[in-house]
Parts: C-alpha cells; structure tokens; sequence
C-alpha cells in the first residue's frame, strides 16, 4: 500500500515539473499530452493503494482489472468523501482526453 502512495506522489512530482520547468521553454502539445498521462498514472496509482486500504479494512476483497471499475468501486466504497468523488470524476475526465 504504501508502495502505491509513493508511486502516486513521484508522479505528482514529474508532473509539477513538467509543468513549471518543461513548458516555461517549450509549449508542444506533447509535452501537454505527458503531463496528462502522467497524472493518469498517479491517479492510478492512488486508486490502487485506497482499495488494498479497503480490502485490509474488509470493506472490498479484490480489485477490480480495469481503471475504469477501479475508479467505480472507490466511488462506491467512499461515498461520503467528496474529495474522493471530484478526483475520482477528473481521472476519468483525464483518461477521456
């Protein structure tokens, strides 16, 4: 689990890089397209380690294959939490694009 959060937060970290450092010389749509999958692979990473926390919590007992039901269960599984409901919608928004 905590390999998931780590994963998540490198991510993040590539991103902002990208984003104050790569674009300031460079406005190409690629570097545009790399930052959106990367944030792809953080908000991956972070739906991963928050349903290995509800499994061990014994509220799921497996997950899901693809990205999409991942993103569904977590929904699901925290309800009540709108923060996890908004990223939730904008990694799907993200892989969308």
């Amino acid at each position: 689990m905590m390999q998931s959060l780590e994963d998540a937060k490198e991510e993040l970290k590539r991103v902002d890089h990208q984003i104050y450092v790569s674009l300031k010389y460079t406005r190409t749509v690629d570097v545009l397209l790399n930052i959106i999958n990367r944030m792809i692979d953080g908000y991956e990473f972070l739906l991963e380690a928050l349903l290995k926390i509800a499994i061990e919590e014994g509220k799921a007992e497996r997950i899901p294959p693809s990205p999409i039901e991942r993103g569904n269960l977590v929904k699901q599984l925290y309800e009540g939490d709108e923060q996890i409901s908004d990223n939730v919608n904008l990694f799907f928004l993200l892989r969308k694009l």
